[in-house]
């Protein structure tokens, strides 16, 4: 059952996605999600650029308040490396990632409190659960928007509004296991 969910959020997230784009951008503090204070050190992959904070050091959340960061607990160790996390974004085709520009990385202990699988009372059960996770982020990414019905033979195509949106993959640091993402409008 769980490969059926996570696929079909990645569908749900790959069809808002497709037509990502290139401009790089730090994270905005003019976002509701909090943004924790991290050790800066910058890194580059064959995969592409990202800019690797290390661990957060402050509970956060993202999506609304539906995802929980919190500071991993002394002594967690990833057992995958920040490279091999991106090169999963990136080249698998898992991932929305936008390797076009530099996304921002961190560790945490990460809690999906709205998305999982469903239980027997309607309660969710989460499909990120106080997990040791790779976080990778762009914002200021020009996303367009997609879906929609198909159109009639003939019709001419129609206009496609772009707008900034924030992007965020989650990859297992214990695994390396492409485990979800979403976006947002910045």
């Amino acid at each position: 059952m769980r490969p059926r969910l996570v696929l079909t959020c990645l569908v749900i997230c790959a069809a808002g996605l497709v037509a990502a784009c290139a401009s790089s951008s730090p994270p905005s503090a003019e976002r509701s999600e909090s943004r924790p204070s991290i050790q800066n050190t910058s890194r580059s992959s064959p995969a592409g650029p990202f800019r690797y904070l290390g661990p957060v050091s402050a509970a956060t959340t993202l999506d609304g308040g539906d995802i929980r960061l919190v500071a991993p607990r002394a002594g967690a160790a990833a057992r995958v490396s920040p490279q091999t996390a991106f090169a999963v974004c990136a080249r698998t085709g898992q991932g929305v990632c936008n390797t076009s520009s530099t996304a921002i990385m961190t560790l945490a202990m990460v809690t999906t409190t709205a998305a999982g699988t469903a239980g027997p009372n309607g309660s969710i059960h989460p499909l990120i659960n106080n997990a040791l996770t790779y976080v990778i982020e762009w914002t200021g990414v020009q996303c367009t928007a997609s879906g929609g019905p198909p159109r009639p033979s003939g019709a001419p195509s129609p206009t496609v509004t772009v707008r900034l949106c924030h992007l965020v993959d989650f990859v297992s640091a214990d695994t390396g296991e492409y485990l979800y993402a979403f976006q947002s409008s910045d």
